[in-house]
Order: structure tokens, then C-alpha cells, then sequence
């Protein structure tokens, strides 16, 4: 995974990014944590988080089943058109 930071003049602010390698046999969804639920004052994310999955070297039309559970964000892809690539 990779931060891409950049200055909006109030607030650093940045992208992340992951190449995955899809093994749709695997049923279980990614888990990333991200404190976006306060925690005695902690707070990674104050603004928010926006989330977007796509195809990195093809075009597919991926429909990731994302949810929060607290400050974990879970992504499960179960396209199997989509296995072998990477998102």
C-alpha cells in the first residue's frame, strides 16, 4: 500500500493506494483498519474517507461489497469473471 500525500492549505490530505491480486476462492474480505472512529481524541481520518475500487489494468465493471465495522473497512469482491486479476 502507498500514500500519496498533497496540501490542500489547511490540511494534508492524500490518497492511498493497493495493487490486489484477486483469488476469488478465498471468500473471506480484505480487512484494512483506519481509525475513523474517535478514540480517546484519536482520529485519523477527521474529514472522512472516500473509497474506490476499480480494475487496474483492464477494464471490468467490479462491484465490491464494502462495509465499516467500527474503524475496519472490509472489501470482498465475488465476481469470478475477476479472478487471476488485479484491482
Amino acid at each position: 500500500m502507498l500514500f500519496f500525500p498533497f496540501d490542500d492549505g489547511d490540511t494534508i490530505a492524500g490518497t492511498f493506494q493497493a495493487d490486489i491480486h484477486l483469488d476469488t476462492t478465498i471468500t473471506a474480505p480484505t480487512v484494512i483498519h483506519a481509525q475513523v472512529v474517535e478514540n480517546e481524541g484519536i482520529n485519523w481520518y477527521p474529514y472522512g474517507v472516500d473509497i474506490t475500487v476499480h480494475s487496474l489494468y483492464e477494464t471490468y465493471d467490479v462491484k465490491p461489497v464494502i462495509t465499516w465495522n467500527g474503524n475496519d473497512l472490509t472489501i470482498l469482491i465475488n465476481q469470478d469473471i475477476l479472478d487471476g486479476k488485479t484491482i
